[in-house]
């Protein structure tokens, strides 16, 4: 995910780390599979099957 789509903050300690609105979505056709999306944009999935 660009680093354009997140935003810096301070954390209680003063270190600065990284923070992004997104939808975590399940899709359950055949295999159970769980992605980000960002504005609409697919990032990355994991994909568990059971046989």
């Amino acid at each position: 995910m660009p680093e354009s789509d997140m935003r810096g903050k301070p954390s209680s300690t003063g270190r600065k780390y990284h923070s992004a609105d997104c939808n975590v979505n399940i899709s359950m056709q055949g295999a159970l599979e769980f992605f980000v999306t960002v504005k609409g944009k697919r990032y990355g999935s994991v994909t568990a099957r059971y046989d």
